[in-house]
């Protein structure tokens, strides 16, 4: 499990039009990520357009944003077309293994592994700034809420939390 503080695991993650994503990479303060469970779910849709809808304001707050999966690279990039995503980074084919290492919620359905639903947000120190995760489909974080407490936090070089 991921601790806020801690040291978030040396992985990339392929994205669709980009370069694969590393935190050693990273050009903003703050990276989030959000892992869905990949485009056969549509409570991942709307989630999928919330973040589309933020990115520019995640942006001007020295946060970058990426949304990723176990879909393989022709699901993703029909998810892409069909929900819209200009903005959003969206990676794909992430593994067991990568999953494993971000100590991510896991199902097994018609003998495929995919996360459940997560959101981590790194620092660009390689540190864990914050984790949300759920164990089902249902239940996600507002983003619209989650924006507004980052905003809060950006002008104080968001200070850690959860860490005790």
């Amino acid at each position: 499990m991921l601790k806020p503080g801690g040291v978030f695991p040396d992985l990339s993650f392929s994205r669709l039009d980009a370069a694969p994503w590393a935190l050693r990479e990273a050009r903003r303060e703050l990276t989030l990520i959000s892992v869905i469970r990949g485009y056969f779910c549509t409570y991942c849709h709307d989630g999928m357009r919330d973040l589309e809808q933020a990115v520019d304001a995640f942006n001007a707050i020295d946060i970058d944003v990426l949304a990723t999966s176990t879909d393989d690279a022709l699901t993703a990039a029909d998810m892409k077309e069909r929900l819209g995503l200009d903005r959003l980074a969206v990676g794909y084919g992430l593994t067991e293994a990568d999953i494993r290492q971000l100590g991510l919620f896991a199902t097994v359905r018609n003998d495929k592994l995919f996360a459940e639903p997560a959101i981590l947000i790194a620092r660009r120190d390689g540190s864990v700034y914050a984790v949300f995760q759920n164990s089902i489909s249902c239940g996600r974080t507002d983003i619209a809420r989650l924006l507004e407490g980052l905003k809060l936090l950006a002008p104080t070089g968001f200070p850690l939390r959860g860490n005790a």
